[in-house]
């Protein structure tokens, strides 16, 4: 079952992208991300016709308000699709020697630590965020990935066949 959730977290991103939603923080890397569907009116009003020729020719004529962003549900997506290759590799080849919770464990572990580094580059969603060290990703993150730790710790204790 747990090879299916990076599978469908994928997919949440990939909406996330498409719909312009959690992204991140503004930024001059070459692959960020410009979301022109949060430009003002005004703004929009102003994009002349030549947004049409390539990217490189619509991020050199937007209005300097619009920048670009960290693609970062690109960054969780592709994550989680990797972690889905790897657990799948696991599974595939070593599934009748892997403890129980093993799997489990390992993929808390993954899944919660890419969220907890990728939410260092997404704006804040909420204003109470603003003021706390770590956003509330983050902080709901650092349990999970705790329980990862405690139940692949667990599985390396118990005899093959045991329980968790």
């Amino acid at each position: 079952m747990i090879l299916t959730v990076p599978i469908g977290g994928f997919f949440v991103r990939m909406g996330n992208l498409f719909n312009s939603e959690i992204y991140g923080h503004v930024t001059n890397l070459p692959w960020g991300f410009v979301y022109v569907r949060d430009a003002s009116p005004q703004e929009a009003a102003v994009m002349p016709p030549s947004w049409h020729n390539g990217f490189a020719k619509i991020t050199s004529d937007l209005p300097a308000a619009i920048m670009a962003h960290h693609p970062t549900q690109l960054y969780e997506g592709l994550s989680y699709l990797l972690i889905f290759f790897f657990l799948f590799f696991l599974y595939k080849k070593y599934n009748a020697n892997l403890r129980p919770g093993y799997l489990f464990g390992l993929f808390l572990i993954l899944l919660f630590g890419v969220r907890l580094i990728v939410e260092f580059f997404k704006e804040n969603q909420v204003e109470f965020e603003n003021n706390l060290p770590l956003n509330m990703g983050q902080i709901l993150s650092i349990p999970f990935i705790i329980v990862g730790i405690f139940i692949l710790i667990r599985s390396f204790r118990l005899t093959r066949g045991e329980e968790i």
